[in-house]
């Protein structure tokens, strides 16, 4: 199986577009957010790439949610269930109302069998042949879920954005030993005075390493970063991998917008 990233940056990035990927296992697959990137929108257009059955929605925030609004417009001839709570589900119905109007939205639902699947904390959702458990990350700022994803003999923890709470977490326990672990990372240690990641609930590298020291994952993918204004990306991107491969045991990598990393 592999992960495609489609953004890798955190939000409000003026050079590159940030925070959804898809999870496929060659036959089957999975969005996770879905924010606006022009070419995954031509590329399904062009029906160069699949359209999911499912979609795992964790949050309202903007760069999380608002393609969302393309996705549903253009899918052809296939159902979609959308993963999410039951108050987001709220949030993405008002969202489409203010666009396409009540009659046109509740249409585009019934002719496209869209359904949603309503996330509930630790409850287990299958879908396919894979077992998906949401995780409450219990955010300050808005209700939002990550999840752990067992896909036959492989178990996948998320915690790819907000991850300041899962610091204090008392029941890191129940991932221990994951075979991957993908985690944000804002910025670098030594950045941090400057960036400033704990307002924004994010985390540094060396807080992944503290989250991964308590998994022992075998691997671990370090994304959602933000952009520097003194830093090029690619260098920010070799600091920071750098940082994490001094301090973690095991392999790290730290994609590129575009990259599919290969789960084996």
């Amino acid at each position: 199986m592999q992960i495609t990233y489609f953004g890798t940056w955190a939000a409000l990035n003026p050079n590159v577009d940030t925070t959804h990927f898809e999870i496929s296992d060659w036959k089957n697959l999975l969005y996770v957010d879905a924010w606006a990137w022009a070419n995954l929108t031509q590329k399904v257009l062009r029906w160069e790439i699949d359209m999911p059955s499912y979609i795992f929605m964790t949050h309202c925030h903007s760069d999380h949610l608002l393609w969302l609004a393309h996705l549903i417009r253009i899918i052809r001839d296939k159902s979609m269930k959308i993963i999410c709570s039951t108050s987001l589900k709220e949030k993405i119905f008002q969202l489409m109302y203010l666009i396409w109007k009540w009659e046109r939205f509740d249409k585009k639902v019934a002719m496209w069998n869209i359904e949603f699947i309503n996330v509930i904390d630790w409850e287990a959702i299958e879908i396919y042949d894979w077992v998906m458990i949401p995780i409450d990350i219990n955010s300050e700022k808005t209700e939002q879920f990550w999840f752990e994803l067992k896909i036959k003999d492989k178990h996948i923890v998320f915690f790819w954005d907000e991850a300041i709470n899962a610091l204090d977490r008392n029941d890191l326990i129940k991932y221990e030993w994951c075979d991957w672990l993908l985690c944000e990372t804002f910025c670098a240690e030594n950045q941090k005075e400057v960036m400033r990641p704990y307002q924004k609930a994010h985390i540094t590298a060396y807080d992944a390493w503290k989250i991964w020291s308590r998994l022992r994952a075998s691997n671990m993918v370090l994304s959602h970063i933000a952009e520097t204004q003194w830093l090029p990306r690619n260098q920010q991107l070799m600091d920071i991998k750098w940082e994490a491969e001094s301090i973690f045991e095991w392999k790290v990598y730290t994609p590129i917008d575009g990259e599919s990393i290969t789960i084996d």
